[in-house]
């Protein structure tokens, strides 16, 4: 049974395996209505939501799910040496809007965390977390359609997607240069997958680009248990540039496929062995 549900401004479509369809309906309303409490926790343009609060107040006892991206987010600026900083916000609010993209001084150090209480310590912060934040919402659906029973079920998140259960699915991943095109598809089966590109969002330069700070890949593909983790690790990457994307896939073992602005293509981890049609 399939449905699609808004969210994250655009739509999510969720296929559950072997449901019927009067039970099915019902299930559905719960599970959209999950989605868009953890929406209103997240939503950046939402100035009710627990992140505007946090970012207006500058002080805030913060939900589990807050807390959980947050330290989360701390994971991946250590990981890339500081350079994913959920803190830097203004800089993607003025990409975003088509406006100069100008420094500013704050860093993920300033956030202080002190039990579930948040602290933002400089005036230039301002949190953002649309890079990871859609994939934890995803991970929490998945939790919530298994805890209700469902046995297999599949989130596609606008290309961000998590299969888990029985069966399994093919993707194939955007090529960043041609629209109409695609390459490289693959199997999932209790996985997720995420890609972080140059190319939907951009002021007319692939340079200029919602991922301010970008280096040198086109896209960059990872494989992962949750989709947060993909999620985070895709932006990671193309933060870190190809070589030291290089570097950290092999300390991680994650399955990835990174695709450079010359075009090249590396395959990294096992990536070519859950390609389609490459299976034993």
């Amino acid at each position: 049974m399939n449905r699609k549900i808004r969210l994250f401004g655009g739509e999510v479509e969720i296929e559950l395996y072997g449901l019927d369809e009067g039970f099915g309906e019902v299930i559905f309303s719960d599970i959209t209505e999950e989605a868009l409490r953890l929406q209103k926790i997240f939503n950046l343009y939402d100035p009710a939501s627990e992140l505007s609060l946090l970012n207006r107040k500058r002080h805030l006892e913060v939900s589990k799910e807050m807390l959980h991206v947050l330290n989360l987010s701390e994971r991946f600026y250590k990981m890339t040496e500081g350079r994913y900083d959920i803190s830097k916000g203004k800089e993607f609010v003025a990409r975003k809007n088509n406006k100069p993209v100008s420094c500013v001084s704050c860093r993920f150090t300033d956030i202080l965390i002190k039990g579930s209480e948040v602290y933002l310590e400089n005036p230039d912060i301002l949190v953002d977390l649309g890079s990871i934040a859609k994939g934890y919402i995803v991970d929490k659906l998945v939790e919530y359609i298994q805890e209700i029973g469902i046995g297999s079920a599949f989130i596609d998140a606008r290309g961000d997607m998590r299969i888990y259960g029985d069966n399994h699915e093919t993707v194939a991943i955007q090529h960043p240069r041609d629209s109409a095109k695609t390459m490289s598809p693959i199997r999932l089966h209790n996985q997720a997958i995420a890609t972080s590109g140059d190319y939907n969002q951009n002021n007319g330069c692939f340079r200029e680009n919602h991922i301010v700070g970008s280096k040198d890949l086109a896209s960059a593909t990872i494989v992962s248990n949750d989709l947060a983790d993909a999620d985070g690790l895709a932006t990671s990457l193309m933060l870190l540039g190809k070589s030291g994307a290089i570097k950290l896939l092999k300390e991680l073992k994650n399955p990835a496929l990174l695709i450079g602005e010359d075009m090249e293509i590396m395959k990294m981890n096992g990536y070519e062995e859950l390609e389609y049609g490459t299976q034993g």
